[in-house]
């Protein structure tokens, strides 16, 4: 079980106090690594909240993060609960869900106290999902997000990061590239380049 140790890019990012913090950032950045232990950092800061991460799809919540959730928690605290088909894990009294966004309207109700959202450039009908449903499951519990994703051309993805960096609404926005995860040799990321030009 390998301690996480974040990159001086992360730290910015972890270090940050403001309410949505977005990352936009390249492969590799180490951008699931950093919503996991956010997410398990929190739950063991704040015990009986609610965390909940969404991907663009079910099977991508259990194909990106679950194994790394599992794999991470017992570093963070005392897991009382694991549920392998839901995908949630109850850990220091808190409990840590995976959903994908495309059964987004079974967050309707929910109180969530840290909400984490990935690949969000993918997702259809984000401004319906955000501000309909995922932002109103936050607003009794005065919860905070955490949103990573790759960027893809100038969508809604990138006009959520420009509010980042007006600082409009409580919103705080970086770029990182993939040459910003040291943990990375980077002629393994050249080598990648390469390979996706072909």
């Amino acid at each position: 079980m390998e301690t996480f140790n974040p990159h001086p890019k992360q730290e910015i990012v972890i270090n940050d106090n403001s309410r949505w913090r977005l990352v936009n950032c390249g492969r590799r950045f180490g951008k699931t690594t950093l919503a996991v232990n956010e997410m398990l950092a929190y739950a063991a800061l704040r015990p009986k909240s609610l965390i909940v991460y969404f991907a663009p799809t079910f099977t991508q919540a259990r194909d990106i993060a679950w194994r790394m959730l599992k794999n991470t928690a017992p570093q963070y605290g005392r897991i009382s609960q694991i549920n392998e088909s839901r995908l949630e894990i109850k850990i220091n009294d808190s409990e840590i869900w995976l959903r994908g966004v495309e059964n987004y309207e079974s967050a309707r109700g929910l109180g969530i106290h840290f909400l984490v959202v990935d690949e969000i450039a993918m997702m259809r009908n984000w401004y319906h999902i955000w501000e309909e449903v995922l932002y109103a499951t936050t607003r009794d519990t005065k919860g905070q997000g955490l949103f990573c994703s790759t960027p893809k051309g100038y969508n809604h993805w990138f006009e959520m990061w420009e509010k980042g960096q007006r600082g409009e609404d409580e919103y705080k926005s970086w770029t990182f590239t993939s040459y910003d995860n040291p943990y990375i040799p980077a002629e393994e990321i050249d080598k990648a380049k390469i390979q996706l030009r072909r």
